[in-house]
């Protein structure tokens, strides 16, 4: 399985980028750009740390599924002629 560094963070060009389309979809409006910064920036964040649910099922559906108690494990023994 490949592990993969995700970044601590996003960069401001990120940020600035989705801050723009953001911007660009509600019209354009004047004097809203803080508003918009911190919303792009909530958005990657979430992206890059999801909420504690998320992170456990994660980790729930990475995990092999437990076998039952008594069940066979599908190894038969074989026994050698000699």
């Amino acid at each position: 399985m490949e592990t993969r560094t995700l970044p601590v963070k996003p960069t401001s060009d990120e940020i600035a980028r989705l801050a723009c389309l953001i911007w660009e979809r509600e019209g354009k409006p004047h004097g809203r750009d803080v508003e918009h910064w911190l919303q792009a920036e909530t958005i990657l964040m979430a992206l890059i740390e999801p909420p504690e649910p998320v992170i456990a099922e994660v980790v729930a559906l990475s995990r092999p599924p437990k076998q039952k108690k008594g069940k066979r494990t599908g190894r038969v023994a074989v026994r050698m002629a000699a």
